[in-house]
């Protein structure tokens, strides 16, 4: 029996992708391996550097080197010599002033940009404020706007323009403001007008009942005085008792048939006020130009106005 078969499998070690996985896992060993080798290589170099110098330092010939990284976070302020020099200015040695350290004095006197960061702690509160006035530049900018101002100031016809200009825009909002406070006055004034016809309409109309009318005139008429508390007390007050319409043998006619309609006064008053209204000449409303033409004319008033008080304001003063 032939075992072809067997090369149809999946698992058979003579396919073509059976041996492409056993290479590359081979490959992957092998660098693996060489990666290895490379870096117990570089870790036994280092050792024997290291007992290298630990020789030397054990026979006197070296000193032992201080490996930190404070300088990383010290500013330039904090800047100083090395031990060497620490030690000779120690045993009198004359100090030389570098250029460096008069670059450093310049920039102490906080008056150049750059001199708050000479800071060890730099502050956080107006660090913004900090950036912005520090900033060369800002600073240059700042120099520039105040030379093109100082021109200004130094051209008269550039500033005689610069009257003019906001001379004319102090006319234009004084007038807006006249305008704005005739509108608004005669608003007020219309208002008003209204409300008084209103009033004189709801007086002269005939809703109002007799009763409340004669409450009116009750209330017009001046008030009877109380009695002295003496007589008070000598005759007690008599008790009214409701006698069904009956008093003293006489009949209240005053909810009779005749007075179930509307008072003759009230519909003869209403009446007179038609009439009138009818002869009235109706009033005309006014036109978009008419409005801005009396508009006008209130703010010319108004400016009037305006200007007479400041010539005698300027008189008094």
């Amino acid at each position: 029996m032939s075992l072809s078969f067997l090369a149809k499998k999946t698992w058979h070690t003579q396919r073509t992708d059976n041996v492409e996985q056993v290479w590359l896992a081979e490959q992957k060993k092998e660098k693996e391996e060489k990666k290895l080798k490379e870096l117990q290589k570089q870790i036994d170099e280092e050792r024997q550097i290291e007992e290298l110098r630990t020789l030397q330092k054990d026979a006197g010939l070296v000193t032992d080197p201080k490996q930190k990284l404070e300088w990383m976070y010290e500013g330039p302020g904090s800047a100083v010599a090395s031990e060497a020099q620490a030690r000779e200015y120690k045993l009198g040695k004359a100090y030389e002033p570098t250029k460096q350290s008069e670059e450093m004095s310049q920039l102490e006197n906080k008056n150049v940009a750059g001199s708050t960061w000479l800071d060890n702690t730099s502050s956080n509160e107006n660090e913004l404020f900090s950036r912005l006035n520090q900033d060369p530049l800002y600073a240059m900018r700042q120099s520039q706007k105040r030379d093109r101002e100082q021109k200004v100031l130094q051209n008269p016809l550039a500033m005689k323009r610069l009257r003019a200009s906001l001379r004319d825009e102090l006319t234009a909002y004084e007038q807006k403001r006249a305008v704005r406070k005739a509108a608004k006055k005669a608003k007020k004034a219309e208002k008003k007008r209204r409300k008084k016809e209103k009033k004189k309409r709801k007086r002269a109309s005939p809703s109002s009942s007799p009763s409340r009318s004669r409450s009116r005139s009750r209330s017009q008429s001046p008030r009877r005085r109380s009695p002295s508390p003496r007589r008070r007390s000598r005759s007690p007050p008599h008790e009214k008792r409701d006698g069904y319409g009956l008093r003293k043998g006489r009949v209240d006619d005053s909810r009779g048939p005749r007075n179930l309609g509307p008072d003759r006064g009230a519909v003869a008053a209403r009446e007179r006020e038609a009439a009138e209204r009818r002869r009235r000449p109706q009033r005309e409303q006014l036109t978009d130009e008419e409005k801005a033409r009396r508009l006008a004319e209130f703010a010319r008033d108004g400016a009037a106005k305006h200007e007479a008080a400041q010539v005698r304001a300027r008189r008094d003063g």
